[in-house]
């Protein structure tokens, strides 16, 4: 007698060179979505990691900054030498001036300036001591530097100055820089409206745009701040024992 086994509707032929290409097809774009995805969202992050950064590095330059500017003083004039102001020079990425940071010390000279990208801060004390050190003629030792920013961008000036706010002009416009390279001049009062020099500089903003990274994609990130410049003689500035 034969027997005969049924199958029971089995196919044994497996998957076909179709299906398989299928699958890989769809595999394939699949993980290119995933791929894209997980690219974007890294990119997305390191930005903003980025701008993060320079937001902080921009603000902590900012304090560092306005600290020592509000510490800004006429020095007492050499008898029979016009007075001179707190500030030393002016210009759209430089700022030097006489800053009393120590109470009971004569001035150091204080300057900020950018220079291929780098903020720099220089300090220069002044080497008079004894019982009259804050009497002038001062004089001056060795100078201090430090890095306070990188990355700095000039696509817009990083120093602007402006007189003190009055009743008629409550939002003074900015002083004009003159000459080559541009600066402020020294003061030559005639009229209310022609004291544009440097003994007229009473508020001083300062723009930082930062972009530490190589990425071309992630554009500088900015920071301002406005100081009062106290350009007043020392003896008036309250708490100066000069």
């Amino acid at each position: 007698m034969i027997v005969r086994l049924s199958q029971g509707g089995r196919d044994d032929r497996g998957t076909s060179l179709a299906e398989l290409l299928t699958s890989i097809v769809l595999f394939a774009i699949v993980g290119g979505i995933v791929t894209t995805a997980i690219t974007v969202t890294a990119r997305t992050s390191r930005a903003t990691q980025t701008r993060s950064s320079d937001l902080s590095a921009a603000q902590l330059a900012l304090d560092a900054m306005s600290n020592l500017i509000q510490t800004a003083a006429q020095p007492p004039a050499v008898v029979g030498v016009a007075p001179v102001a707190a500030v030393i020079s002016a210009s759209s990425d430089d700022l030097g001036f006489y800053g009393y940071g120590h109470p009971g010390a004569p001035p150091e000279k204080i300057e900020f300036a950018v220079r291929g990208g780098v903020l720099t801060e220089t300090i220069t004390p002044s080497t008079n001591t004894g019982p009259g050190a804050c009497k002038p003629p001062y004089s001056y030792g060795a100078a201090s530097s430090r890095v306070l920013a990188t990355g700095v961008s000039m696509t817009t000036p990083v120093f602007t100055y402006f007189g003190q706010p009055t009743v008629a002009a409550p939002t003074p416009t900015p002083m004009p820089l003159v000459g080559s390279p541009p600066t402020l001049p020294p003061t030559v009062v005639q009229t209310p409206a022609s004291n544009q020099g440097l003994s007229a500089v009473e508020l001083v903003r300062i723009v930082l745009n930062v972009d530490q990274s190589s990425n071309p994609a992630v554009a500088p990130t900015g920071a301002t701040i406005t100081v009062a410049l106290p350009n007043h003689l020392v003896s008036s500035v309250p708490g100066s024992a000069c």
